[in-house]
Parts: structure tokens; sequence; C-alpha cells
């Protein structure tokens, strides 16, 4: 349809032309011997066909600024779409760094509690070696110290917003310190079973230091955007070679050196008692 118009408006141009440029030409003589009805009509088909053109014209460029609109309107909608999910995606990061410092002060706090709890399991078994199988009944009593985790009680069900390992990290050293009735006491136990369960306790604490650093800086680094050092199994070569290095009879020694560490990143942990 659209060529027919073309080469119709294509002939109109032509005849005008003619018209215009060959007023006396023999070619046209005929023209003026023509009914005036047949004149008209002429006119008419002319004119016709100029409004077709008109409105040919007119149809294609309403068309291609509607195209040319939708083009913008697709890229419009797109952009937003990229400025929506890049928003999400920020909120979210944010959202997990907020909650990976908070996870950090709060194992920095568990571990300043971990140092005392050994401080006080050590002095007490000192007294009751001091007195020997005489010690005091109360002092053969077994008690679980009282383990602040607020943050990962209320916490607990976005821990996947760390992503998986580090998420299965924070379940495995806080499984230890939570679930736990710090009320409850054992009955005085005898004279060797509590000594033996002190030592195995204290040196059960070393672990767990060693466990929350290194967890803490897993933390740190993923809230900093820095290398992550990897998954608790992966570091057990290390904790190897420091035991070798303070010997495993130092435990309180290893408990000071891992709190002083995360003071070193946190600042002083006692600071942080509340």
């Amino acid at each position: 349809m659209l060529k027919i118009l073309v080469t119709a408006n294509t002939a109109i141009l032509v005849l005008v032309v003619a018209i215009v440029i060959l007023p006396h030409s023999e070619m046209l003589r005929p023209l003026a011997s023509l009914p005036t009805a047949w004149g008209s009509m002429i006119g008419a088909i002319i004119g016709l066909f100029g409004v077709a053109f008109t409105a040919n014209r007119g149809f294609f460029n309403i068309i291609k600024a509607q195209e040319h609109r939708a083009v913008i309107e697709i890229e419009a909608r797109n952009h937003q779409s990229r400025l929506n999910v890049a928003a999400k995606r920020q909120e979210e990061k944010d959202k997990a760094n907020s909650l990976a410092f908070g996870l950090a002060a709060e194992l920095s706090v568990l571990a300043h509690d971990i140092e005392r709890a050994s401080e006080m399991k050590r002095v007490v078994a000192d007294i009751v070696r001091k007195f020997g199988p005489r010690a005091d009944k109360e002092l053969l009593r077994l008690q679980a110290p009282r383990w602040r985790t607020a943050i990962y009680d209320a916490n607990i069900n976005s821990l996947g917003v760390l992503g998986p390992s580090i998420a299965g990290d924070i379940y495995l050293v806080y499984s230890k310190f939570t679930g736990i009735n710090p009320a409850a006491r054992s009955e005085p136990v005898e004279y060797e079973t509590f000594l033996r369960l002190t030592d195995s306790t204290i040196q059960e604490y070393l672990g767990d230091m060693q466990d929350i650093t290194h967890v803490h800086k897993r933390l740190m680094t993923f809230a900093s955007g820095k290398p992550d050092p990897g998954p608790l199994w992966a570091t057990e070569k290390a904790r190897k070679k420091r035991e070798a290095q303070f010997g495993k009879e130092n435990a309180d020694k290893l408990i000071d050196f891992y709190s002083r560490g995360l003071e070193s990143e946190m600042g002083p942990t006692s600071n942080k008692m509340v």
C-alpha cells in the first residue's frame, strides 16, 4: 500500500510540474478542450492524492515517534530496574555488615567471659588442691557460667546473609554456649573427678578461644571486604603449630594470647561488659 501511494504521489508531482513549467506546451493543449466536469474530476483526484500523501507522511511520522518513545521507555524501565536491584543488594550488604560487626563484638565479649571463667576455675582448682580430698564439698560443685549471646539469639534466623560457610562456623561456635542453664548446679563430685573435669574444661576453653578468634576474624574480613581466612576446619594445622609453640600445659597463656588478639581488633573487651 505504501509503495502504491508513493508511486501515485510521484505521478501527481510530475503532472503538477508539467502544468507549471509547460503551460503552452503542445502536449497539454488537449487538456483545454476537456469538459468542465472532467477538469473538476481531475482536480479532485489530484487533491485526493495530495491529501493521501500528506496523511501518509503524517502517519509515518507518528509511527516513528511512537517507536522512538517505546525504545526510550524500555531503556528507562531497564535502567530503573537495574537501580532497584543495585539498591536492594546494597541494602542486603549493609544489613549483613551490621550483623557481622555485631556478632564480632559479641564474640569479643564472649572471649573475655571465657578468659574470666577459665581464671576462676583455675583459682578454685588451686584451692581444692591445697586442701586435698578434705576440701569443702561446696567447692566440688560444677556450675556452668552465664554466657551472653543476645545478638546471636536475636539473629539466628538471619545468619544466611553472611553466607553458608561463615554461618556454619558461627553456629558451631555458639552451639557450645547456648541452651545452657546457668542456674543448674551439680551435686558435689569426688576430689579427683573435680580436678580432672576442671582441667578438661580449661583445655576445652582453649579450643573455644581458638574458634572464636578465627570466626571473629572471618566476620571482620567479611564486613571490610578483605580476603576470607577460610573455614574453621582449614585452620587445624595453624592451631597445632601454636600449641607446639606454647605447650599444651600452658593453656592459660594461650587463652590470654587469643584474648589479647581480639582486644587489638575490637578494643579492650572489659570496656564492653554491660
